[in-house]
């Protein structure tokens, strides 16, 4: 009676290696192999910062609003407060309309469809203040948008306010505490590129290496 044969280890390196698994494989240092790898990590690594690098420039530019209502808040209602918060992402949200979008592009001497491709409107929390922030490709022009939207919303509430009939000391307004600049470049910065590169010439080696590796495995067992 012929003995029994257990079942062969499964294996997960290539056809060919004679080691355990693939990890042996990868395990064994090669001094050549980690140089060539190496040398693709900084391949990619190139590549990943230039991919950034060269993408359109972008500009933003902000104005700085206030939600305000001065009389209701001297009588320390708390109420008051939770209210102007739930405001401001009102008129966050009525930015992007043509109510405000139209007017504004007629000021800014641009067309509406710029004007709302430009917007990325904030309301930080804890804070009473709305952000209309423009990004663009061009510094001049993101300022341009920005300030025109903060002027053509703070006067939309203005007249919404004075249609209430209220008294004017009653009434609440989105004013402008400080004006838009020339934008800032936020994109692309050597910084984001980097962490690309990084991400790239890490991939490149791991994958570089265990390729290099189980191909020289395979090589030294035929």
């Amino acid at each position: 009676m012929r003995p029994v044969r257990s079942a062969a280890p499964r294996r997960f390196a290539p056809e060919g290696v004679a080691y355990a698994n693939a990890w042996d494989s990868i395990m064994v240092l090669s001094i050549a192999n980690l140089l060539v790898a190496l040398a693709i990590a900084l391949f990619c690594a190139g590549l990943g910062y230039a991919d950034v690098m060269r993408q359109p420039a972008e500009y933003q530019s902000s104005a700085i609003m206030l939600m305000d209502q001065p009389l209701a808040l001297t009588k320390g209602d708390s109420g008051v407060v939770v209210k102007l918060n739930l405001l401001r992402a009102k008129y966050a949200a009525l930015l992007l309309t043509s109510e405000i979008m139209a007017p504004a592009a007629r000021e800014a001497g641009l067309s509406v469809g710029e004007m709302r491709a430009a917007q990325r409107p904030l309301y930080p929390q804890n804070s009473l203040t709305l952000l209309p922030i423009a990004r663009t490709n061009n510094p001049q022009r993101a300022q341009k948008i920005a300030q025109a939207t903060a002027d053509t919303l703070s006067q939309y509430v203005q007249d919404e306010q004075a249609a209430t009939g209220l008294a004017a000391p009653e009434r609440l307004s989105l004013r402008i505490v400080q004006n838009a600049g020339p934008g800032n470049k936020v994109s692309p910065v050597p910084q984001r590129a980097r962490q690309v590169a990084g991400v790239a010439a890490a991939a490149g080696m791991l994958l570089a290496y265990v390729g290099l590796q189980l191909r020289s495995a395979r090589r030294q067992q035929q």
